[in-house]
């Protein structure tokens, strides 16, 4: 049986959260990042502290939202409905209707868990992750996943037509691999960056991205 406390936060937010639900859900899964359906301080920290650029503070945040879930009562964690209403929350400070407001709210935290790079590259790269991919099996020489200077070297300095500056090379690509430290190595995804990023230099950079995988292909040879 719902609380009353629930019952008055499905009454306040439910309006704003309506029409929204499969975004907010899809959003919810991002988060939820060992899948239980629930979020808790460790999932929801990072990306918290980024979209309101304070620290987290997670006796206030689960003193608030933690209230409204189907139990009545607070168990230091959100589920779908505690977080749509979260959400819900955020938008009634905008200036426009607050349901109006929830797409770029929630645009902003997929924005904030995909990465600067992959907000700025993910475009680009949209439908080339096959041919991408096929690419850079051929370069990974030795098939652990990984490109290393040796097996970039040649297929670079040919594409640029000039030596591989590796130092310069990974300290700008190598920052962007999953662990957020560089290894001097390139993983798919920040493979997949560099192609886009070279993309960019042209007017229309996604309509590029297969003629520059055909070139960097050439360049294996």
């Amino acid at each position: 049986m719902a609380s009353a406390a629930s019952k008055k936060a499905q009454e306040r937010y439910g309006p704003i959260v309506k029409g929204h639900e499969a975004k907010i859900n899809a959003l919810f899964k991002k988060i939820d990042a060992n899948s239980n359906g629930y979020l808790v301080t460790s999932e929801l920290k990072d990306i918290v502290s980024k979209y309101t650029g304070e620290a987290f503070n997670e006796k206030q945040f689960f003193e608030w939202f933690d209230v409204h879930g189907a139990g009545g009562g607070p168990d230091s964690q959100l589920d779908l409905k505690e977080f749509g209403w979260y959400l819900a929350d955020i938008c009634e400070g905008f200036d426009d209707t607050p349901q109006k407001a929830m797409p770029g709210v929630i645009q902003t935290f997929e924005e904030i868990i995909a990465g600067p790079e992959e907000t700025r590259y993910g475009g680009i790269i949209k439908g080339h992750d096959a041919t991408i991919k096929a690419l850079f099996d051929k370069i990974d020489a030795n098939k652990n996943g990984y490109l290393v200077a040796s097996e970039l070297r040649d297929v670079v300095s040919k594409y640029i037509g000039e030596a591989f500056d590796e130092n310069k090379f990974f300290g700008w690509f190598d920052v962007h691999g999953a662990g957020g430290k560089p290894d001097s190595q390139l993983d798919l995804k920040e493979f997949r960056w560099y192609v886009a990023d070279i993309a960019e230099a042209f007017p229309k950079p996604s309509d590029h991205v297969a003629t520059i995988v055909k070139r960097l292909d050439s360049c294996c040879q």
